[in-house]
């Protein structure tokens, strides 16, 4: 069963897309600083996007609380779809690596493990796995159309966060930061999405766990550090 009707997810799905093009594009202008503003812009466009339509029985909110779970869990953002009875939790975790203008940039080594800061960031995010969908969301700050191998035309591409923990798990050089190398081979080693299509799927429950809306709550108590948090609700009927 879906958590909304169709055409409730098919407006959530275009409002996505369309938030995150928009973000992508004001990026390229130059509008953009780095992955945090991107991220709660994008948050905030979704949340826009959904609003300014008012489709009849949905709603969203996004706000900014401190950063701290982003340590916690390795992930930037938490989205919530929920509707009377049922929620699904997501977590993102967000990349710019600017392929065109710097060479192996977007990854480092931590201090604390003196390892890869986004190996760490998958490890962490690997114990939220039951409750929470997870991806990882790589932002590209290139023209539509003209971008670096392996990003999207017009979005930023999206690996399921079981995609990368397997492709970590293989790394050979594991102290080392990922390369831009690797993070094409990443992109060819997953099933790279849209964000609407991630979206759309945790909707249509093909991804992520459905619970109970009584207790979420509680499991939100772990998401009093998110940095960006997006609370859409909807109606299960049409």
């Amino acid at each position: 069963m879906s958590l909304f009707p169709h055409n409730v997810i098919d407006f959530l799905k275009k409002s996505a897309y369309w938030a995150d093009r928009s973000i992508r594009s004001e990026l390229n202008l130059g509008y953009i600083a780095d992955e945090n503003d991107y991220t709660s812009n994008f948050t905030a466009e979704f949340r826009r996007q959904v609003n300014s339509k008012a489709m009849s029985g949905v709603s969203a909110i996004s706000y900014k609380i401190n950063g701290s779970l982003e340590r916690k869990s390795g992930a930037d953002a938490c989205i919530i779809l929920a509707n009377e009875n049922t929620a699904k939790l997501c977590l993102f975790e967000a990349k710019l690596p600017r392929l065109s203008t710097r060479k192996d940039a977007w990854d480092s080594i931590q201090k604390s493990t003196n390892g890869s800061h986004f190996s760490s960031q998958i490890q962490r995010q690997h114990k939220f796995i039951n409750n929470f969908y997870i991806w990882e969301m790589f932002y590209c700050d290139e023209d539509f159309g003209k971008q670096s191998i392996p990003f999207l035309d017009y979005t930023s591409s999206c690996i399921s966060h079981q995609d990368a923990y397997n492709f970590d798990r293989k790394r050979l050089n594991k102290s080392d930061k990922y390369s831009d190398q690797e993070l094409i081979n990443l992109h060819s080693y997953s099933n790279v999405l849209q964000v609407d299509e991630i979206i759309e799927q945790i909707c249509l429950c093909n991804l992520g766990t459905p619970l109970n809306i009584e207790k979420i709550d509680d499991l939100l108590i772990q998401l009093k550090r998110a940095v960006n948090v997006l609370l859409i609700k909807g109606t299960e009927k049409s």
